[in-house]
């Protein structure tokens, strides 16, 4: 296991251009990626059928102190680096190769619930962009580089490039008068640029109906 985080953290360290005590300090303190491959590594050597709780326990605990779901059963090469790692989910069973970087808000796992056993196996230093998601039994190349916000669901050669559409540029539209008085900061409340809500009308008071006369008794004959 420490072998594995030795060979994470120099392909860490090499990506970010950084050593020494004070980088290493501060990747084990605050780093939520490395601490995510820690949890992982320390659940997998817990994993024994003895001790059925103790990686659940970890994993669980490794989800919550870094927002980073690591299946112990996952498989991982050397050189793993999770960057920034929030939101990141890998099945079981899904296998990694050497020297993956993998982005946050990444999904390697099943497609469907009915086909749990089927998850991607991923080659030697492939990189998986943020918010990209691979489903399924496929396979990914050596190389590969998967783009952010791409959905993969079929096998990617060898150092090809899987991107997702880009965006799509549209005129914006026309000013209304409404916006520049936001924008000019008429009709806001001086909290942000919220709108200052309408006065209700005040309810109009109902009339008085008024008292009929009271008619006048005749005075009969006396």
């Amino acid at each position: 296991m420490f072998q594995l985080l030795q060979a994470d953290f120099r392909r860490l360290a090499a990506l970010r251009g950084r050593e020494g005590l004070a980088f290493a300090l501060q990747t084990v303190l605050f780093d939520n990626g490395f601490q995510a491959v820690f949890g992982y590594q320390v659940a997998s050597v817990l994993k024994r059928p003895a001790l059925p709780l103790l990686p659940a326990i970890v994993w669980r605990w490794t989800i919550f102190c870094t927002g980073v779901d690591v299946n112990p059963r996952a498989r991982f090469g050397r050189g793993l680096v999770i960057s920034h790692g929030v939101g990141l989910v890998v099945g079981a069973d899904v296998t990694v190769g050497e020297n993956c970087l993998l982005h946050h808000q990444v999904t390697l796992g099943a497609p469907t619930v009915g086909r749990i056993s089927e998850n991607p196996r991923l080659g030697h230093d492939v990189t998986v962009g943020a918010g990209a998601v691979v489903l399924g039994g496929i396979e990914v190349g050596d190389r590969a580089v998967i783009g952010a916000a791409a959905l993969v669901i079929g096998d990617v050669p060898a150092g090809a490039l899987a991107l997702a559409p880009a965006a799509r540029l549209r005129d914006a539209p026309p000013e209304t008068e409404r916006d520049r008085d936001v924008r000019d900061g008429a009709g806001t409340t001086g909290r942000g640029n919220s709108p200052t809500p309408p006065t209700p009308p005040t309810p109009a008071t109902p009339a008085t109906p008024a008292t009929p006369p009271t008619p006048k008794q005749e005075r009969g004959p006396g």
